[in-house]
């Protein structure tokens, strides 16, 4: 069985943004690919870090989209990962500009940092994006991935959803051919229209 990596926050938040294409919220009828999964979270939110490792990046980017973030690299079944967490309010952890060691070292479930509405965003969240095999210069698109797919419990959440909002079929279980991306597709059409 895959391991699962932890959550950046103790309990359930709605999501306000899935992984992939989406409408982009600062150009009306454009689309942009979205590289990670917003959290609806308040101000203050406690952010934790997913797993243990080490904050390789904690600042505020200059001309920011992504406002006070911090990135933290871990491994995930021996694989190195790297964790970027945006718009946050204030941070716990050293700010660190330059990504050279020594890094500070955090163990899973600790606290990093409280989410904000920092950065170029629609409201407060937390902006969650995780590469593999990445090297943190190069820019975080590359190597992406959905951190749903390896996250705690919350792609059992939204899989319960769709079929609840009767989206899937009742028999279906996780290992059928609907994918966690069709799912998560689903609900985001169903949570834009509002049904």
């Amino acid at each position: 069985m895959v391991k699962k990596i932890g959550r950046p926050f103790i309990g359930d938040y709605p999501i306000s943004d899935y992984f992939g294409w989406r409408a982009d919220p600062n150009k009306k009828g454009r689309q942009q690919y979205h590289y990670a999964v917003d959290f609806k979270c308040p101000i203050g939110t406690k952010i934790r870090a997913l797993e243990d490792g080490e904050i390789v990046l904690a600042y505020r980017k200059r001309l920011g989209r992504e406002g006070l973030w911090i990135v933290q690299k871990f491994f995930h079944n021996n694989i190195p990962h790297f964790a970027i967490y945006c718009h946050l309010s204030r941070l716990t952890v050293e700010y660190r500009k330059n990504g050279i060691p020594p890094y500070q070292k955090v163990a899973k479930g600790e606290l990093i940092a409280y989410s904000g509405d920092t950065g170029n965003v629609t409201g407060p969240c937390l902006h969650l994006g995780v590469c593999k095999n990445n090297v943190i210069r190069t820019h975080y698109k590359i190597n992406a991935i959905d951190p749903l797919k390896i996250m705690e419990g919350y792609a059992e959440i939204e899989f319960k959803k769709a079929k609840a909002h009767n989206l899937i079929p009742k028999n279906a279980n996780r290992d059928d051919i609907i994918t966690y991306e069709k799912i998560s597709k689903i609900l985001y059409r169903k949570d834009q229209l509002n049904v």
